[in-house]
């Protein structure tokens, strides 16, 4: 046990050398082969460092200066990326890449334009023991079951369809997994602020996924009283992603990933594909002379009822502009 803690000890000492060392030297090779050793010694060392807040702070300040002369994972991630990609799908007329902005695994978001006119977006990242945002190297191996984990879904129609890659010409230690896209989310988000309910998107209990219908559904909310139902202003909330659904996790990580101009596109093609405007109207007749002929009583009146119908009208004309 001492003969352990020495040499943590001794390792900590040798990582606070090379640190000093490699602000004194400038030869290109000398600084990467320091920066992959202090690195080396950290993974070793990692959560007895992590622990002791001065000895981890110290860490990150040294991490700063020799991350450009580590791997160029980013680099290497993407060109890896592409490489599959022209490989995979045929039709390929250009690739671009963009932040996932969410978490702290090394990943990307891959726009695949086709020579159609048609893009796929593929969801890269490392294995769970992987590279990640402050780390260049992998911490252990890929896990088996992991990889497993998200073939099994994609085959009983859990998950989205995934592919597991590696570079051509590299080692196979950083196994990259990619996952398309599924946008099903994204339209159970524009409908919540087209009809103004609330507790759905932001509930995981009142919302899911079909998969013989490969479609998403809300299965409960709720409808606050408001002095309008119109909103002049639901674009601007659907493009920051947020707005007035304070979302987490998934459902946060699944709008935030289009762009402004992906989601304007998005929008009016769902309105066509919904056919909005008549199905309100369509569902508010059936309402009304359910109301009218049953007898029910129900906790608005038919004009408030006129009055929340009126304002979706408006807002779908103002999103059909």
């Amino acid at each position: 046990m001492q003969q352990e803690i020495d040499q943590r000890e001794s390792d900590w000492k040798t990582f606070v050398n090379k640190s000093k060392e490699f602000d004194k030297v400038h030869h290109p090779k000398l600084k990467e082969t320091l920066a992959n050793e202090m690195l080396d010694l950290f993974i070793k060392h990692m959560k007895w460092i992590m622990a002791d807040t001065e000895k981890y702070n110290f860490y990150n300040t040294s991490y700063e200066k020799i991350k450009e002369w580590l791997e160029k994972d980013y680099e290497r991630l993407q060109n890896t990326t592409e490489d599959f990609v022209r490989r995979t799908f045929p039709g390929v007329k250009d690739i671009s890449f963009h932040s996932k902005n969410i978490g702290n695994q090394l990943g990307t978001i891959c726009h695949i334009h086709f020579e159609d006119g048609s893009v796929k977006k593929l969801y890269v990242k490392t294995h769970q023991f992987g590279p990640t945002a402050s780390m260049s190297k992998s911490r252990k191996l890929a896990d088996a079951k992991e990889l497993f984990v998200y073939k099994l879904l994609e085959n009983i129609g859990l998950g989205p369809k995934c592919y597991f890659f590696w570079p051509s010409n590299g080692s196979t230690k950083t196994i990259l997994i990619g996952t398309e896209e599924k946008m099903e989310l994204l339209k159970l988000d524009l409908i919540s602020r087209i009809l103004c309910i609330s507790d759905s998107t932001t509930n995981s209990g009142n919302f899911g996924y079909c998969n013989a219908e490969k479609k998403g559904y809300i299965i409960d909310f709720g409808i606050n009283e408001r002095a309008q139902y119109f909103k002049q202003d639901v674009m601007e909330g659907f493009f920051n992603g947020n707005g007035e659904f304070n979302y987490t996790g998934v459902m946060s990580e699944a709008i935030n990933i289009f762009t402004k101009e992906e989601k304007l596109l998005f929008v009016k093609r769902l309105l066509s594909e919904w056919n909005l405007e008549e199905n309100v109207v369509v569902a508010q007749t059936f309402i009304a002379n359910l109301i009218s002929n049953s007898g029910i009583v129900t906790i608005n009146s038919l004009p408030v009822l006129t009055r929340y119908v009126n304002g979706i009208l408006e807002t779908i004309l103002t999103l059909c502009k």
